[in-house]
């Protein structure tokens, strides 16, 4: 459940509010498991967002404007909250169910880095567009936190900054997919998938060309595995279930740092994949 709603402007209590001060957002946030039962008595507290710190850096050299470029998008972890629901009732004053996902403002500070404004409470998965060609996220940590692998808990005031780490030379992949006539497949999906699958940052998705060609870069050093379907859902490969069934299927290829690699890969026909 989420609520947000204009508050009154912060002052301390006794003390007059500043002159021309705008009420600043507030919103509250829970997760709630009702099953069959009824739900009674839930209260949602509101509280404004907080300011959450980031910085960046390149693991070969400095480039202060490229890590201004970044975009840091945070997701609800579990996320629940989705697009707003076709032909739904939206009662009048109240925005409606919003997006699982939101890019705060992000600005620099003196000290250096960056933070992001107004984040509201809850658990986030976080992820950073923006990278320039050929680069890609080597980690994020925060204090001993492994951010890629646990997200992060926004619960107050943070005071930990999100680290960054970015790889300035990312591996390439390049190839082609055919069907089991040995023929090319133009304008199928093709996936690359991670051997560590809990880095939902290092899947990658193209399409062929019309000559069955495809090309991957900015991909971090490490092992994946190649996968091509006539037709397939959109996200389905990171959900491992369904992966499962079509492990053999795909190609196994090792990318390094400036060294590209090859793969042929023969697309899952349509009647395979129901």
């Amino acid at each position: 459940l989420v609520t947000s709603a204009p508050a009154a402007t912060l002052v301390q209590p006794g003390l007059p509010g500043p002159a021309g001060a705008r009420p600043a957002p507030t919103n509250a946030y829970a997760v709630i498991d009702a099953g069959k039962s009824d739900v009674n008595g839930l209260r949602l507290v509101s509280a404004p967002g907080v300011d959450v710190p980031w910085r960046a850096s390149f693991d070969e050299g400095v480039d202060d404007a490229a890590i201004a470029r970044l975009r840091i998008t945070l997701v609800r972890d579990p996320d629940i909250i989705g697009p707003r629901p076709v032909n739904g009732v939206i009662s009048v004053g109240w925005p409606g169910v919003p997006d699982g996902f939101f890019t705060p403002q992000s600005q620099p500070v003196p000290s250096g880095g960056f933070v992001l404004r107004n984040v509201s409470f809850g658990d986030y998965r976080v992820t950073v567009a923006g990278l320039p060609a050929g680069a890609y996220l080597k980690s994020i940590r925060q204090g001993n936190r492994d951010v890629l692998r646990d997200g992060v808990s926004i619960l107050g005031v943070v005071e930990n900054p999100l680290e960054n780490i970015l790889g300035k030379n990312g591996g390439q992949l390049e190839g082609r997919v055919i069907n089991r006539a040995k023929e090319p497949e133009g304008n199928v999906p093709v996936v690359l998938v991670p051997s560590n699958r809990t880095r939902r940052d290092l899947y990658q998705k193209k399409s062929t060309d019309v000559n069955g060609r495809f090309k991957f870069d900015g991909i971090m050093p490490g092992q994946y595995k190649v996968f091509s379907w006539e037709d397939v859902l959109t996200g389905a490969w990171q959900d491992q279930e369904f992966l499962r069934t079509y492990e053999t299927r795909g190609v196994t290829v090792d990318v390094a740092t400036r060294s590209p690699a090859t793969a042929e890969v023969e697309v899952i026909p349509w009647s395979d994949a129901q």
